[in-house]
């Protein structure tokens, strides 16, 4: 019993990952006007701290007891499993939702700051920031405007309905 505590122990921050991100209860308001599935590459980054811990795990085990290689064999092929799990970003007229993680308004955020690997939806007062894990692809810039102007629309007490996403970069 004990080998096999150590052997799905480091499977054990992958596992939370997943139940937070992927089937954890949602509910999506508001018209659905865009899902955008996120990129291999992107999941990628968005699964490297949790493979991580489990790889930190798999180093402490081998430094106090006699790690089995099938740890690290069960924890590659739980990262290719969860790498191959497809994940969307769900855009809706009141807010965003990735896989079926917590849904957060618009109204949440206070803009949007891209970086190389991706953007940030910067939290407004009183509420956290929400990483949006892009490929780096010329996709990301177009996905990064549509996220600023439907931000921008929920200030004003607009919204881009039935699909129609504005293209120019005029009010931002």
């Amino acid at each position: 019993m004990v080998t096999l505590t150590y052997i799905l122990l480091p499977l054990v921050p992958l596992l939370l990952w997943l139940a937070r991100l992927a089937w954890s209860p949602s509910r999506i308001e508001g018209e659905r006007l865009l899902q955008v599935p996120i990129p291999l590459l992107a999941r990628a980054k968005m699964v490297a701290l949790p493979f991580t811990a489990g790889v930190m795990i798999i180093i402490a085990e081998a430094l106090i007891i006699d790690a089995r290689w099938i740890s690290v064999l069960l924890l590659l092929v739980a990262f290719v499993i969860v790498l191959g799990l497809p994940i969307n970003y769900t855009l809706t007229t009141v807010g965003i939702c990735s896989g079926r993680g917590r849904f957060r308004r618009w109204t949440e955020f206070a803009g949007v700051r891209r970086y190389a690997t991706g953007a940030i939806l910067q939290g407004g007062p009183r509420s956290s920031s929400y990483p949006i894990f892009l490929s780096g692809n010329r996709d990301d810039d177009e996905f990064v405007l549509t996220l600023k102007n439907l931000i921008l629309d929920s200030y004003k007490g607009t919204h881009s309905a039935g699909g129609r996403l504005r293209r120019d970069n005029s009010n931002v």
